[in-house]
C-alpha cells in the first residue's frame, strides 16, 4: 500500500505530519537499516520536503537522520498531475539509512515526516526495517573479516583472520543469494554482479563464531 502527503491539495506550510513506524526492540542487533521508495515531482518554488526521523525510550525528541527537498527530492520524470497524462508516469528512487547506531535501545521509533510548502504530492512505498541479530550465543570477537572494495560493482574479495567454515549472503528481504561452505581458507570472492544495486549482509562463520558485514553494491 502507498502512503501519500496530498501537499498539493493541502497548504500545510510549516506543518509537521508524521507517519509514524511501529515501536522496535533493538537491543540485539548488530546491524538495522531502513530502505524505502519514493516519488515526487518540484513544483517550481515550493519546496516541500521528507524527513526520516527517529526517538528512543531514553530520548523521546525527535531527531533527524536523513532529509530532501525540492529540487533534491524530485525524482526526474514523475508525473504527479492527472493532467499532465490519462496514465501518468511514476519514476521511484529508492534510498537507504543506517540505524545500526540504534543498537542496545530497547525502544526505537521511526518515522516519515513530510513538512509541505503547498508544492506537490509525495508518495511513499515498499517501506523496509531490517536487521541482523546476536542471537547465535557464538563468540565472533576473535572472528576479523575484511571485504574490499566495499562498494563495489558487484565483485568483493574477503579476507578473514581465521579459516572460514561457510559463508552466505542476504538481500535486504531475507533472501539468500549466496550460501557456500569453504575449505577452511580465510580468503574468498563474492560475485554480486547479477544482483540490484543496493545493500547486502554477509555473514561468515568459523570456528570459533561468527562475523556479520554489510557489502554495498553501487
Amino acid at each position: 500500500m502507498v502512503a501519500g502527503y496530498p501537499n498539493y491539495w493541502v497548504d500545510a506550510t510549516g506543518e509537521q505530519h508524521l507517519l509514524v513506524m511501529p515501536a522496535a526492540d533493538c537491543t540485539n542487533i548488530l546491524t538495522s537499516g531502513l530502505t524505502w521508495n519514493y516519488a515526487y515531482n518540484d513544483n517550481n518554488s515550493y519546496n516541500d520536503s521528507l524527513a526520516i526521523i527517529y526517538r528512543t525510550g531514553a530520548n523521546p525528541a525527535w531527531q533527524t537522520i536523513w532529509i530532501k527537498g525540492g529540487s533534491d527530492l524530485e525524482t526526474a520524470g514523475t508525473q504527479t498531475w492527472f493532467w499532465d497524462a490519462a496514465t501518468p508516469t511514476i519514476v521511484w528512487a529508492n534510498d537507504f539509512v543506517d540505524f545500526s547506531c540504534l543498537a542496545g535501545e530497547a525502544c526505537v521509533e521511526i518515522a516519515f515526516d513530510s513538512c509541505g510548502y503547498h508544492g506537490n504530492h509525495l508518495w511513499v512505498d515498499n517501506v523496509n526495517l531490517f536487521g541482523t541479530f546476536d542471537d547465535t550465543g557464538l563468540n565472533e570477537l576473535n572472528l576479523d573479516v575484511h571485504v574490499y572494495p566495499n562498494p563495489s560493482k558487484g565483485s568483493f574479495t574477503v579476507t578473514s583472520s581465521e579459516a572460514v567454515v561457510s559463508y552466505s549472503v542476504f538481500d535486504l528481504m531475507g533472501r539468500i543469494v549466496v550460501d557456500k561452505r569453504s575449505e577452511n581458507t580465510k580468503h574468498f570472492s563474492i560475485d554480486l554482479s547479477k544482483e540490484t544495486v543496493g545493500m547486502y549482509v554477509l555473514e561468515v562463520t568459523s570456528n570459533s563464531g561468527i562475523k556479520i558485514t554489510r557489502l554495498i553494491k553501487e
